[in-house]
């Protein structure tokens, strides 16, 4: 059998915070393995740092022991290093065992020179055979994300649910 890493999500992306007010928030990811011939070596892109828990021991890798030829399930951690300069950042954070190709993927965030504003639209109560327009546009920010009501996510600036609407779609969707 093919050893295999796999990881979820497969983008993390939309981390930032204002100059000199770092690090930024934390995401967390979802790393497994299996028929592996070694442990699992995750190193962080140069401007983030991962860690096992969501507020403390972050550094540039972590390695995930096998047991047998598995690592189960562990979740993860990274956020945007603190200190760093006005800028966009998207780089790379690699995954690599014995016997595996090495995966990447993309972190991307930004350090901000102000507070970023966010100016939202929409939210009104649409017949089922209307659609929901979230709208948003800023000049400070180039990575936006949606959340809502069971579970939504959309990486879209401007995403379109429906038709058809339905009572699960009420609620509150935040940009980010």
């Amino acid at each position: 059998t093919t050893p295999r890493i796999n990881i979820a999500p497969t983008v993390l992306g939309g981390f930032g915070y204002t100059f000199n007010f770092g690090p930024s928030n934390v995401q967390q990811f979802t790393v497994n393995g299996t028929s592996l011939l070694g442990d699992i070596i995750i190193t962080a892109p140069t401007n983030f740092e991962i860690s096992t828990s969501p507020s403390i021991g972050f550094q540039q890798s972590i390695t995930l022991p096998r047991v047998g030829s598995l690592v189960s399930n562990t979740t993860l951690y990274i956020r945007l290093k603190a200190g760093l300069p006005v800028a966009t950042y998207s780089e790379p954070m690699a995954f690599a065992s014995t016997g595996v190709t090495t995966k990447n993927i993309i972190c991307s965030g930004t350090v901000f020179a102000t507070t970023p504003t966010i100016l939202t639209s929409g939210g009104r109560t649409c017949p089922p055979t209307d659609q929901i327009q979230l709208g948003s546009s800023s000049n400070d920010i180039t990575i936006l994300y949606w959340t809502g009501p069971n579970s939504y996510y959309s990486q879209e600036q401007n995403p379109v649910l429906g038709p058809p609407t339905t009572s699960t779609m009420n609620g509150t969707y935040t940009v980010t």
